[in-house]
């Protein structure tokens, strides 16, 4: 066969089907056998064998396609900044406001989902019952009643914190949130 038959040969290989109790050779030289007894995924989504003799990766290259998406859309890189600008922005009202008026800003970080379905952590600030929605724009806010807010973005592990608390938390961490272990 010429080189060139193989190159304009395009056929696409279609890996075999493997189920439980299939026989598979593992180890360095691929010499000793085990049964497989069942399939996982790894951190990196890529399939795993778990075997008699142990978990075995299926590819030893990463597949591509079988990594989790960590793309976010347009609507998710936007809301991305809403933990800096909410924080950022208690601190521009907070600024020249009397303690009394200090005392009842509440910084929010919580999970909500997007009209597609799709579920990631945001962050906002609330006031006298309105929440500000910084995420987009610190100049234009969203401005919202907080039980309207909260049920259209369907917040869930809502984690509120003041003044005085989300101060200490972006200077114990390092950041600007989320802090808490649920929302990441």
């Amino acid at each position: 066969m010429k080189l060139s038959e193989i190159t304009e040969k395009k056929t696409t290989l279609n890996p075999p089907s493997i189920s439980v109790g299939d026989e598979v050779k593992v180890g360095k030289w691929k010499n000793r056998k085990a049964e497989v007894k069942g399939f996982t995924k790894d951190d990196h989504g890529q399939p795993v064998l778990k075997t008699t003799k142990g978990d075995q990766k299926l590819y030893k290259p990463r597949v591509t396609k079988l990594e989790p998406k960590e793309n976010l859309d347009e609507e998710q890189k936007e809301l991305h900044h809403c933990f800096d600008n909410s924080w950022r922005l208690m601190m521009e009202l907070i600024k020249d406001e009397p303690q009394e008026v200090q005392d009842k800003y509440t910084l929010v970080h919580a999970l909500v989902t997007n009209i597609q379905g799709r579920t990631f952590a945001h962050g906002w600030l609330e006031l006298n019952g309105k929440v500000i929605d910084s995420s987009r724009s610190k100049e234009d806010p969203i401005v919202m009643d907080v039980d309207k807010f909260r049920g259209i973005m369907m917040a869930k592990n809502v984690i509120e914190y003041t003044v005085v608390e989300a101060m200490i938390k972006a200077a114990r961490s390092g950041h600007l949130g989320p802090w808490d272990e649920s929302l990441l």
